[in-house]
């Protein structure tokens, strides 16, 4: 018996932050800051990336899905402290 695993294994970058100043926004930099970031993992053979952000950050999520991310899990959270 030879278990098969769920996912073929991939090189994948992850954003897990990022920040504009709010004086800045507007000015393209988010958009800028994310083809670096695609240059970045292109660059080390990644063929995938992800990025999180927060669902109450509309705008986040918009420029996200401009830049051509989409929605593809959910994660849930519970504060326990």
């Amino acid at each position: 018996y030879k278990r098969q695993p769920t996912r073929r294994p991939i090189r994948s970058a992850m954003l897990r932050t990022m920040y504009v100043v709010e004086s800045h926004r507007g000015a393209g930099l988010g958009q800028e800051m994310i083809d670096e970031f695609l240059g970045w993992a292109r660059d080390r053979g990644c063929v995938e990336a992800q990025v999180n952000h927060y669902t109450a950050n509309e705008r986040a999520g918009r420029l996200y899905e401009r830049a051509g991310f989409e929605p593809h899990s959910l994660n849930r959270v519970i504060q326990l402290g």
